[in-house]
């Protein structure tokens, strides 16, 4: 793993001198063992101008090395760990060095490459995608610094992300994870790899939202479903690549992820042909969801929904004992679903509580082996 460290001025045009140095460096770990893995690191952006001012140049000559000695028969991956990063929000006071949330960042960027590097038994492929280019629509122009904590759970979620598994082997369909946290925090660990432990063994390409949260968006709400629309439509635009069916592309959510996932799923998104983003003119709209331990938030009433006939086929899973998605509210939406004559299967445990269906370890445990006989017995390419 190399990132190289390097403390030259601009006005010096430091930058061929460092890559010479740095093939220097793969050419003597090559000699010591020629089949040795090289991860090469772009540079985190600096604020300390005019100093570093040379850092974009120096990131543009790491990947044209990286491209020819991959042509050489180098074994080389190529991590960026440029893109994403903010030195106004990621860095300490010296607008050089990562804080905690950067150096979160550049840990993600590490894990993206390390995971298919180290031959995890179920990985082919991961990588960490940001969902808009530039700011997410509606972003406030003050933000909190985004926070994590232990076991995965995370706060301030401003730059929303897709967490993407690849199986060795794709069974063409796609199930998006959409963790809960009432709006406010985001379980967005525990919960991805949970299901990549779970899922990705039978083929299943994996993918972990990290939707925006509150704060600091002033609309959660409709932040949060945009950004499932929009997770939906890259899934979608990378089929092909992925070796996966742009129309089986599922979302399994929980508490506020389910309610997300229906506010999405109401909205009835097919694109906009005429939109200059591509991704904007594919369909956001999922082919069939999971709604685990469905939270209504303040739509308190099924009929609050916009429930109508092109609603994807639906599983919904609940606890007797939830006290905060009570069993009641998602018989009435089961039974909403059906008056609309859309597919829907409902599952109701006797214990579990509002975490029943979490992973790592789910107390209602063979939720999975039933959502695998439902989803069997679905046809997830009929297009609603």
């Amino acid at each position: 793993m190399i990132h190289s460290g390097h403390n030259s001025f601009s006005k010096d045009k430091p930058v061929p001198g460092m890559i010479r140095d740095t093939e220097a460096i793969i050419n003597n770990l090559r000699k010591i063992n020629p089949e040795v893995r090289i991860l090469l690191a772009q540079v985190i952006p600096a604020g300390k101008l005019p100093k570093y001012s040379y850092i974009p140049e120096l990131n543009q000559e790491l990947a044209t090395l990286a491209t020819r000695l991959l042509q050489e028969g180098v074994r080389i991956t190529l991590v960026n760990q440029a893109d994403g990063f903010d030195w106004k929000v990621d860095t300490v006071k010296d607008k050089v060095h990562p804080n905690a949330a950067g150096a979160k960042k550049m840990s993600d960027k590490w894990m993206a490459a390390l995971l298919p590097a180290l031959g995890h038994p179920k990985i082919l492929a991961y990588e960490q995608l940001r969902l808009w280019h530039g700011a997410a629509p509606g972003l406030a122009a003050k933000l909190s610094p985004e926070k994590d904590l232990p076991q995965g759970r995370v706060f301030h979620v401003s730059v929303p992300t897709l967490d993407v598994y690849r199986p060795h082997r794709a069974n063409g369909v796609t199930l998006i994870i959409c963790s809960g946290g009432g709006y406010k925090k985001l379980a967005s660990g525990p919960l991805g790899l949970g299901a990549v432990d779970e899922f990705l063994e039978d083929g299943y390409t994996v993918c972990s939202l990290k939707y925006r949260l509150s704060p600091p968006s002033a609309n959660v709400v409709k932040d949060a479903w945009m950004d499932g629309a929009r997770a939906v439509r890259l899934v979608r635009s990378r089929a092909r690549e992925w070796k996966i069916d742009p129309e089986r592309i599922g979302m399994i959510g929980f508490s506020a992820g389910s309610n997300m996932i229906l506010n999405l799923a109401c909205k009835h998104d097919r694109g906009d042909p005429n939109a200059k983003d591509p991704l904007a003119r594919l369909s956001g709209h999922p082919n069939f969801m999971v709604l685990a331990a469905l939270w209504l938030n303040k739509q308190n009433k099924v009929t609050d929904w916009a429930i109508h006939p092109q609603l994807p086929p639906t599983l919904i899973l609940s606890a007797s004992d939830d006290l905060t998605a009570p069993t009641q509210d998602t018989e009435e939406m089961a039974k909403a679903f059906r008056k609309a004559q859309v597919p829907v299967q409902l599952e109701i445990y006797d214990r579990g509580g509002h975490m029943a269906f979490n992973f790592p370890s789910p107390k209602a445990a063979d939720w999975p082996q039933r959502f695998r006989k439902w989803i069997k017995q679905l046809n997830v390419a009929t297009k609603r």
